[in-house]
């Protein structure tokens, strides 16, 4: 049948960008190697690359990443572990030979290009097409797996804030320990010289620490 060259993509939720880089994500070219190494090394045909990743990291409007992903000398296909999950539901209703078509862009005629509702217009439809799904139905599917994986991310803010929470009551009570108001400076300004600093605070640290002759002490 073949082989698909897989990558998974973690990142944190509290990120600063919505979206990683696109080349922190995928590199075609890497992708392409492991192919024609598998080919040669293996004798193996390989379908093409998979990579699975957060949809709560999708890129808001159109990007390279979906013109990579479209690319037909080396199809890689990107899929939110939703849509995974999804299929894992309905594996009964399609046949492999059937899911590997999904990798086919030359034969189905996908357009090469950066944007995003070409890429998903393609990968939804052939989803609908192997589930038995009507579009309504997979949206509501999404629907409630969007929810259950909100679900989790409250329950991980929830956490986060707890631990926030706790570092503000520490410092009430290390202040209202103080009844002295110059006492009191001293210690928020010391506070706050260590927070502002730290790394250059470690760096004078390691410097004492690590940056020295033995024949000069």
């Amino acid at each position: 049948m073949g082989s698909i060259v897989c990558d998974t993509k973690v990142f944190r939720l509290g990120r600063s960008q919505k979206a990683p880089n696109v080349k922190d994500f995928l590199k075609l070219a890497s992708v392409r190697l492991w192919i024609d190494n598998l080919e040669k090394n293996k004798k193996k045909h390989v379908i093409g690359g998979l990579v699975t990743y957060s949809s709560l990291h999708e890129w808001e409007s159109d990007s390279e990443v979906y013109e990579e992903c479209t690319n037909p000398e080396t199809p890689v296909v990107m899929l939110p572990y939703e849509i995974l999950a999804l299929l894992l539901k309905y594996k009964n209703r399609y046949t492999l030979h059937d899911l590997i078509k999904i990798w086919d862009y030359s034969g189905n005629k996908i357009r090469t290009s950066r944007d995003k509702q070409n890429y998903w217009d393609y990968i939804i439809s052939h989803i609908c097409h192997l589930t038995g799904l009507s579009l309504k139905q997979y949206q509501n599917e999404m629907k409630e797996y969007h929810r259950i994986i909100l679900l989790a991310v409250k329950e991980y803010r929830a956490i986060v804030q707890e631990s926030v929470d706790i570092v503000k009551n520490n410092i009430k009570s290390s202040l209202d320990k103080f009844d002295d108001i110059e006492k009191l400076k001293k210690y928020v300004m010391e506070e706050i010289v260590k927070r502002d600093n730290a790394q250059a605070l470690d760096y004078l640290k390691h410097i004492d620490l690590f940056r020295n002759y033995k024949d000069q002490k």
